[in-house]
């Protein structure tokens, strides 16, 4: 999949597919946290400023996993929700 980066005033932007945002959870007025890997690739998450404060490394995990798990299931899970 291939994206143009357009100018937004005087910045740029990326338009991220429908499908992708969504799986992604990513939201209209969401913080991401943006790095570049040791590859040199971009790589991005949820900021988390606040959650950070009060998790250990090993809750850090857990919460990724849950959440990666939510974003994959996320439509059987909204589909079990009506039932």
């Amino acid at each position: 999949m291939t994206q143009k980066i357009i100018k937004v005033g005087s910045s740029v932007a990326l338009v991220i597919p429908k499908e992708v945002s969504k799986k992604n959870n990513l939201l209209p007025g969401r913080e991401m946290d943006f790095k570049l890997s040791k590859k040199g690739e971009l790589v991005y998450k949820p900021h988390r400023a606040v959650e950070a404060n009060f998790l250990n490394k090993k809750q850090e995990k857990v919460a990724e996993i849950a959440m990666n798990f939510i974003n994959h299931y996320r439509r059987d899970l909204e589909a079990l929700k009506d039932k």
